[in-house]
């Protein structure tokens, strides 16, 4: 479908998606390493654009990173203009944590995009110029 990434397709004209098929080679090496990788998926800065669409499309993905609900999830943005030389963008974009259930999921993908709608404003930039992709990840397990 080109709008998802992780055991789906990716959207190869994305450069975002580009970049996270290396970070995908990288985790598979730390695991086979035995070094601890989360797992997750990313709605490419393209996908975004048709936010419905593309998350009705993660749907299967993310039932099987959240077991149906039962795991809890983080949701954060992933953007061009975060950690440049110019600007980090440190706490401009939002990060939902523990995020369960199917709405709650929606829900925090819209809350992540908005964060960049929100930067786009205040920043006086059309919002082309804050492409945003969501990379969603299982919240690490707490050890105690």
């Amino acid at each position: 479908d080109g709008y998802v990434w992780g055991r789906g397709a990716v959207d190869m004209k994305n450069l975002v998606a580009m970049e996270l098929v290396v970070v995908r080679a990288l985790a598979a090496r730390a695991r086979a390493a035995g070094l601890p990788a989360l797992a997750g998926f990313v709605i490419t800065t393209d996908a975004v654009h048709d936010r419905a669409e593309a998350v009705a499309a993660s749907r299967g993905q993310w039932a099987r990173l959240s077991e149906d609900g039962r795991q809890a999830l983080v949701v954060r943005s992933s953007s061009a203009i975060e950690d440049t030389t110019a600007s980090s963008m440190a706490g401009r974009f939002t990060t939902v944590v523990g995020v369960t259930g199917w709405d709650d999921y929606v829900a925090a993908v819209d809350r992540v995009c908005e964060s960049a709608e929100f930067v786009a404003r205040t920043e006086a930039l059309p919002l082309s110029a804050v492409p945003i992709a969501v990379i969603i990840g299982a919240a690490p397990r707490m050890i105690g």
